[in-house]
């Protein structure tokens, strides 16, 4: 059975392999950073997955470039850009300067309405 946190990790995951965007391509945010860094551990692990026993011939040259407590970057390939993917704590200050493609807020429910605000205020 599957749920949310391995789903929203597959689709992240997803994202940032099939992205042309390149550069800070999403950021997750939770009520902590720990909460957040789970978020993008399940990312990754669909990545190990699909570098490894789940290796597909559509992504070949699938490569993890870099990987650290809060972030991870991925290529598919020579030529192609480099995606990152960032966990960030629940805080307005964590948000600022960020400007993802797109966001992540896990435990939306928990988050306090200001970081929200603060968040928007960066678009």
């Amino acid at each position: 059975m599957t749920g949310k946190t391995s789903t929203i990790g597959r689709f992240i995951a997803a994202l940032a392999i099939a992205s042309p965007v390149g550069g800070m391509l999403c950021t997750i945010y939770s009520t902590s950073l720990d909460r957040s860094v789970e978020l993008k551990k399940s990312a990754m692990a669909y990545l190990h997955w699909m570098t490894t026993k789940g290796a597909h011939h559509e992504w070949p040259q699938l490569k993890l470039v870099m990987c650290n407590y809060t972030t991870f970057a991925v290529q598919n390939g020579p030529g192609n850009p480099i995606n990152s993917v960032i966990a960030r704590p629940k805080s307005a200050d964590s948000c600022r300067g960020d400007a993802p493609e797109a966001a992540f807020f896990d435990e939306i429910g928990e988050q306090h309405f200001n970081f929200v605000l603060a968040f928007l205020d960066q678009l």
